[in-house]
Order: C-alpha cells, then sequence, then structure tokens
C-alpha cells in the first residue's frame, strides 16, 4: 500500500468513525415522542384537519402537519424494532449523507 492510499485510508476510517460517533448520540429530542405521537392523525382519518388536538391553548385552528410523512416511516421503524431500531436507523442515514464527501 503506497503511502497516498494510506493516507486515504486512514482519512476515511477517520470520517467513518467520526460519523458512527456523531449519529449514534442516544439522547431523543424533544419532538421525538411527539413526533410518533402525531402520526395517529393523518389525512385518512376521520378528525384530521377538523381540531388542533395538540394545541394548549387554541383548539379551533386547523392543524397542518407538514411532516406526518417522516413521522409515519418513523413510527413504522419504532413500532418494529423500538429505540435501537430508530438509533441505527439514524447511524444508517447519518452515514449515507456522509459518504458522498468521502
Amino acid at each position: 500500500m503506497s503511502k497516498r492510499n494510506l493516507i486515504c485510508f486512514l482519512n476515511t476510517t477517520a470520517i467513518i468513525c467520526f460519523a458512527i460517533f456523531l449519529f449514534s448520540d442516544n439522547r431523543a429530542d424533544v419532538d421525538l415522542w411527539g413526533n410518533l405521537g402525531f402520526v395517529t392523525s393523518l389525512p385518512w382519518e376521520e378528525n384530521f384537519l377538523k381540531e388542533n388536538t395538540f394545541s394548549y391553548t387554541d383548539s379551533k385552528t386547523p392543524w397542518v402537519n407538514h411532516e406526518w410523512l417522516a413521522q409515519y416511516i418513523l413510527n413504522k421503524i419504532f413500532v418494529i424494532g423500538g429505540s435501537a431500531a430508530l438509533l441505527f436507523f439514524k447511524i444508517i442515514i447519518g452515514a449515507l449523507l456522509i459518504i458522498p464527501a468521502i
């Protein structure tokens, strides 16, 4: 292995290790459980956009959930594999975003 190939290999390994370290943080975001729960109010549900059940102050304003697809996917991952599956999914998505930079 040439010196240049060794440096490229070590840089790639360092970036991958950093990505795994960065994206494997297990602290839950404040919105995580809300995002997993909001998916219960989806467009095919009867009460969709009729009233804002997630507001403490103004329940009469229609609620537009612009993140419903991501919430649906995260909810299915959580139902199938629990918290570990969510963490693994986050690591995979983070790695897929960093790989093109390598």
